[in-house]
């Protein structure tokens, strides 16, 4: 039995990735936070957005639970899911917490796959530093051949 367990994990996971090499998946980051208020989420979006560390993101009200303090909570606040490139995945983090109103913010990101159009328009949104490639020397430092008669 583990080993038809195994075996159907193996085929499950070469079946994933022929999937994603034929839509040509790209990778993304996703970022999430929370605000005690509508008003903070939409600025710190607006703010990563004009800067271009992130493309877009979504605010919307959720209800959260949890302890704080040793006492449970409950309240509404306000989710706010960002996308950005995987290369400017820690600015946005830290950008968030520099401007962030709680004391310990909840900020989780993950990457995940996405279509090749939706990465290019991703990418088209923001100013992403690449490292430089290793270009070959250009032809004036080419090394001479030398002709033998």
């Amino acid at each position: 039995m583990l080993y038809l367990i195994a075996f159907a994990f193996l085929v499950g996971l070469w079946v994933y990735k022929k999937s994603n090499k034929k839509l040509g998946a790209k990778s993304i980051t996703i970022i999430k936070t929370t605000f005690a208020s509508q008003e903070g989420a939409m600025s710190v979006c607006q703010n990563l957005c004009q800067s271009k560390l992130v493309a877009c993101g979504n605010v919307y009200e959720i209800k959260s639970c949890y302890m704080w303090s040793g006492f449970l909570q409950k309240e509404g606040e306000f989710a706010l899911e960002l996308k950005t490139h995987n290369l400017l995945a820690s600015k946005v983090v830290l950008q968030i917490q520099k401007h962030h109103q709680y004391k310990t913010p909840q900020i989780v990101y993950y990457q995940v796959k996405t279509t090749p159009e939706y990465y290019l328009w991703l990418a088209s949104c923001l100013e992403i530093e690449e490292s430089p490639k290793k270009s070959s020397p250009s032809p004036s430092k080419q090394p001479k051949t030398v002709e033998h008669s």
